[in-house]
């Protein structure tokens, strides 16, 4: 009991700071930042405001989808070869953790993690994202003959339940990390992937991240003092 109190606590106390980091990173960009380019990440997603504008909310969740949709943002990440080389030798380094395990794949993208873990052995791998490039991935998965190990689902992690046949998940993979490592906002599905379906002794990975920050003296607002002889 006092475990599942400790456990309560920290997702309370994680929750908090999240919120609490979501609003200053918003305060902060919508400074010098057109509000209209702000992703999902910062948006107020309190109860209360979601109550109140459910239909800005659903424009909010459509958009921060849509910009996924696009191949050429994946293009991106994939050839960021420090990102993609550290999941691929995560993951295949640590084959025999995944043999035989069922795995949950969080904004599963192009489904470059779930093909990792499958090449290492995974019995199945249930990959999860809402954007449409989703139906890229299924292309891609069967094109590497994956589509009998790796099972693809269009829609948002919290709408979503296991197939019948399952109540968890061994291990949780997911690419959430973004600018400012909180920026994308992936962080609370997966927590919620974790607390739902994962299973006693079960893994996640990434597990634990490291934020470092340190003060400059660059003056970015300044810019906008003098532009070109006007104040802006």
């Amino acid at each position: 009991a006092g475990l599942m109190t400790d456990k309560s606590e920290s997702n309370e106390a994680m929750t908090a700071a999240l919120e609490q980091m979501r609003n200053q990173m918003a305060e902060f960009i919508s400074t010098v930042c057109d509000d209209a380019e702000l992703p999902r990440a910062i948006a107020d997603k309190s109860a209360s405001s979601t109550a109140s504008m459910p239909e800005t909310v659903h424009r909010e969740d459509e958009s921060y989808f849509t910009s996924y949709a696009r191949m050429s943002i994946h293009e991106e990440m994939l050839a960021d070869s420090v990102r993609t080389e550290g999941y691929r030798d995560a993951i295949l380094g640590n084959s025999k953790l995944f043999k035989d395990k069922v795995v949950l794949d969080v904004g599963c993208g192009t489904a470059i993690l779930s093909m990792f873990a499958a090449k290492a052995g995974a019995q199945l791998v249930i990959a999860i994202d809402a954007s449409e490039i989703i139906e890229q991935a299924r292309t891609i998965v069967s094109l590497n003959g994956l589509s009998d190990r790796v099972h693809l689902f269009k829609t948002r992690l919290e709408d979503f339940q296991l197939p019948a046949h399952l109540s968890q998940v061994d291990i949780i993979i997911s690419e959430w990390m973004g600018y400012f490592l909180l920026y994308e906002s992936m962080l609370p599905s997966v927590l919620h992937a974790r607390d739902k379906w994962l299973a006693p002794g079960g893994l996640i990975l990434p597990s634990s991240t490291q934020m470092l920050i340190t003060a400059s003296s660059h003056d970015r607002l300044a810019f906008w003092d003098d532009v070109y002889g006007f104040n802006m």
